[in-house]
């Protein structure tokens, strides 16, 4: 399986026939517009939290080798059903010292409230990729019904100047759509 091929948003934007909702090019918190959006249907399922190793890709954007295992965090969100499926990778360095508590303790916590509390947060420019069926991140998403290809947008933070690396795949799109 080939691995899907990621692009800065300005790249995609300018290269695809996809086109993309204002609300996924927006930097701030996903969590915060699902909140607004779901209100007391919102939830946040953690499905894993463990030690694993990068994928090619992964491993270039953090500027890590793939032999080196890191914490991964996956989670799905929505309201009444799943639409946004997440892969957190937290970093060695994000895990000691003032941020490893906060991270490690998250549990059913969504991980956007706490890195939004951070004043000297810094989101890079967004990927953006389109994932099909017959790709390599198709696998994370197998356990769900999606309307191929869907849409996945990752960027790095630096929480408290320590990278983490956020994927987000869009299983339903059209329940963030405005009404």
């Amino acid at each position: 399986m080939t691995p899907c091929e990621w692009q800065p948003l300005s790249l995609f934007q300018k290269n695809n026939e996809f086109s993309l909702p204002d609300w996924m090019m927006q930097a701030d918190s996903m969590t915060a517009t699902m909140k607004l959006k779901f209100g007391k249907n919102f939830y946040l399922k953690l499905l894993s939290q463990s030690k694993q190793y990068l994928t090619t890709s992964e491993a270039s954007l953090l500027k890590m080798p793939v032999s080196q295992p890191v914490m991964v965090r996956v989670v799905e969100m929505g309201g009444v059903k799943p639409c946004l499926w997440g892969r957190a990778i937290l970093t060695e360095k994000l895990l000691s010292g003032e941020t490893a508590k906060p991270l490690l303790q998250l549990g059913e916590k969504p991980l956007g409230e706490v890195l939004f509390q951070d004043p000297t947060l810094v989101r890079t420019e967004f990927e953006i990729a389109k994932i099909f069926p017959d790709q390599a991140e198709a696998r994370w998403i197998q356990a769900y019904s999606v309307h191929w290809p869907v849409t996945a947008r990752r960027s790095l933070f630096y929480f408290f100047k320590k990278p983490l690396l956020l994927t987000e795949v869009f299983l339903e799109e059209e329940v963030l759509e405005d009404e």
